[in-house]
């Protein structure tokens, strides 16, 4: 289904109508086409009173024009002459046409039928029964035909049409020009699929009255259409509906009105409603009609210490619209900020405004605002206005004036009050790594002993943005289980929420051209995140990697390589505590991705660290778990339940704690760590904020671990 919607207009007159006022030429009927191009209309219904001459004289042109097209593609003709005949051209290429008619019933009202152009024998023989003979056509009021609305509405002929009852509101409409029972039923006939109304105030009535009256409840609610009723060119547009549209067919628009729901908006941007409802949601909202008071909204809100405001959009979400253009709104706005800051001492006010034009050639909007400070906002008559839920905004009374400062003071003094106890508890924690120098210079010479620079074993390549990447929406959370476009996310070194712990994420791409555009890797590799985190990279594939966010990969040099070194052990001793806490001592930081400590930080050169096949066999096993869950997580649908998915999260994190676990057991041995060393790098690791695995995971089953997945 198409996700555009596109301008439409259902009521447009021609020169066919005897009271149309624009050229009553052939020329006439091009500037309707104009017009409609110049305005982004792309489907108009020609509804001519009592006649489709109009329709069909838009039809003979393009078939004239689409002829004429055809010879200049074979003969040497002037390019004036060519150039005219491609606007004409491009003209009905812009503009789709649907045909229709607006028919005259007693006692004076109007209807309007739309149709496929195969049906042009109903509305010729509809016309001639309800008295519309050929010397009547084009005529809208010179004589009441006999038939009224209610027997015409019960015609077969109807069945596969789009009947629309114009301006409902007008001396022409069946709101204004009927009542009682027979209006009632009227507005009942589920004949009549639509209604346009110029007065909103009146239209949210009927929307009401036919929703909740017994006499005039519908079975199905009427879809209400914007329509410019143009009788000129320049009036095309002025009026319209956002409709979805697959095509311009009239099929593909009948489809649209028995779904209104899905194909028909307000707007322009449907989700601009679903944007406004969200900021509602979460911030305090006052809702305006008009301009008028938007200067004490805004002091509302100010003084409220932020919120939005919505212009010409009622508490029931309705958008009714205000009678301004966005370029008028805008300009008051504007002013209107400068003076509230001028009033104010140039005091700081963040406010942001999106502005929307409706179908029904109104606008609605939203203001958002921001501010901060114990002070009040005062106008320039030096009242101070509040935020209330009634009628959201009202003059402050001095007591009232007089708790706001108090409070808000109070709480002022509370948050900087905590801020100063957070800084020296950062400051407590930052002396604890000076704590125990001599212990914690015979720890870290115990693991240099064992260790050479990462770069004695490996080299870098930095991956900067591409400028394109794929969208990764439609791509499952943390990637898939296998494919050949790797990719990193800004993942930090130690992650409190994930199920990739070791494994880089990956998904498939069979766009052949794209795919070659990317960096080539010959695994096994190391990709390191811009957060500091690490994950593996190891196949027998043709793979490839994709720039989300800048990354660095770490590619064995030849001699890791040529003496048989195990990948898998170097990965997991970038996982470790003991790792971790050597990049703190070394560059007082954890990011692998930062070069002061990527060039300074250390990995075991010995080759007994490397037999340790152990640690090897458990890297594999976490490799296998987490492929594993990425197969599962795809099966999942939008219909499991919540508690469902988190117990299997949680349960393949504690899969993952238990081995991880296992492994910084393996590697304290290695280096000989202490009790009360592993005791001292368990308190830098926390001083600095770095999540750890509980070391009791291997020896209790029993435990809550806090370590969840991210869905």
């Amino acid at each position: 289904m198409s996700k555009q919607y596109y301008k439409v207009d259902l009521h447009v007159h021609t020169p066919a109508s005897q009271c149309y006022k624009g050229k009553k030429t052939e020329d006439g009927y091009w500037e309707i086409l104009r017009c409609a191009v110049e305005k982004g209309v792309r489907l108009i219904a020609i509804t001519d009173h009592n006649t489709i001459a109009g329709y069909e004289k838009l039809m003979e042109l393009k078939k004239s024009v689409e002829q004429e097209y055809t010879i200049i593609q074979k003969y040497n003709i002037s390019d004036e002459e060519k150039s005219d005949i491609q606007e004409k051209i491009d003209l009905f290429r812009k503009v789709s046409i649907i045909m229709g008619v607006e028919i005259t019933l007693n006692p004076g009202i109007h209807i309007i039928v739309l149709c496929n152009e195969d049906a042009k024998q109903d509305i010729d023989s509809l016309l001639d029964d309800i008295g519309y003979l050929s010397e009547r056509r084009g005529c809208d009021s010179d004589v009441v035909p006999e038939m009224d609305i209610k027997a015409f509405l019960s015609d077969q002929r109807l069945l596969d049409k789009i009947v629309l009852a114009p301006h409902v509101d007008s001396d022409k409409g069946i709101w204004k020009s009927l009542e009682g029972t027979y209006r009632a039923a009227v507005f009942k006939s589920s004949t009549i699929a639509a209604i346009t109304c110029n007065n909103t105030t009146q239209l949210n009535t009927i929307k009401e009255i036919t929703k909740s009256d017994p006499s005039y409840k519908r079975n199905k609610p009427f879809v209400c259409v914007n329509a410019s009723d143009s009788h000129e060119p320049s009036s095309i547009g002025n009026k319209h509906s956002f409709i979805r549209l697959n095509d311009f067919s009239f099929d593909e628009l009948k489809k649209a009105f028995e779904s209104p729901e899905e194909y028909f908006s307000d707007n322009e941007h449907p989700y601009f409603l679903d944007y406004v409802k969200s900021c509602a949601e979460y911030k305090t909202t006052i809702f305006l009609e008009n301009m008028e008071h938007i200067e004490k909204a805004c002091y509302a809100i100010i003084n409220n210490r932020g919120g939005c405001i919505l212009l010409g959009i009622n508490r029931s979400f309705h958008q009714n619209g205000i009678p301004l253009t966005p370029e008028k709104i805008e300009k008051e706005l504007g002013l209107l900020f400068d003076r509230i800051r001028e009033n104010n001492g140039l005091r700081y006010v963040l406010q942001r405004h999106r502005i929307e034009k409706l179908g029904n050639g109104r606008c609605v909007g939203i203001i958002t605002i921001e501010t901060q400070g114990s002070q009040l906002w005062i106008d320039n008559s030096d009242r101070v206005y509040l935020y209330c839920e009634k009628d959201g905004y009202k003059l402050a009374e001095i007591r009232e004036i007089e708790n706001i400062i108090r409070g808000r003071i109070l709480t002022e003094l509370r948050s900087f009050e905590k801020q100063n106890d957070d800084s020296i508890r950062d400051a407590m924690a930052k002396m604890s790594h000076v704590l125990n120098p001599f212990s914690k210079f015979m720890l870290y010479d115990k693991i240099r002993t064992k260790s050479v620079p990462i770069t004695h074993f490996f080299r870098f390549k930095l991956i900067t943005n591409d400028e394109k990447t794929t969208d990764l929406t439609d791509i499952p959370q943390n990637g898939m289980d296998n494919g050949n476009v790797y990719y990193t996310t800004s993942f930090s070194p130690r992650l409190e929420k994930s199920y990739l712990r070791y494994s880089c994420p990956v998904y498939q791409n069979n766009d052949s051209e794209y795919v070659s555009s990317l960096f080539p890797i010959k695994t096994p590799v190391i990709a390191v995140t811009l957060g500091g985190g690490c994950h593996l990279i190891e196949t027998s594939q043709d793979v490839y990697f994709e720039c989300q966010t800048p990354s660095l990969l770490l590619i064995p040099k030849d001699r890791f390589i040529n003496s048989g070194l195990s990948i898998y052990n170097v990965i997991a001793w970038l996982k470790t505590n003991c790792f971790i806490w050597s990049c703190i001592q070394i560059a007082n930081d954890v990011c692998l991705f930062d070069p002061k400590v990527l060039f300074n930080c250390l990995i075991p050169y010995r080759k007994d660290y490397y037999e340790l096949e152990e640690i090897e066999r458990k890297v594999k096993r976490i490799l296998a778990l987490e492929n594993d869950f990425l197969k599962q997580a795809q099966t999942y649908s939008e219909d499991e339940s919540i508690e469902l998915i988190d117990n299997i999260c949680t349960q393949h994190n504690e899969a993952v704690n238990r081995i991880a676990s296992e492994i910084e057991v393996l590697v304290n041995h290695f280096f000989e760590i202490t009790e009360h060393e592993n005791e001292m790098i368990h308190n830098d690791l926390k001083s600095a904020k770095v999540f750890q695995i509980s070391p009791s995971v291997q020896e209790s089953k029993q435990d809550k671990y806090e370590l969840s997945c991210e869905k």
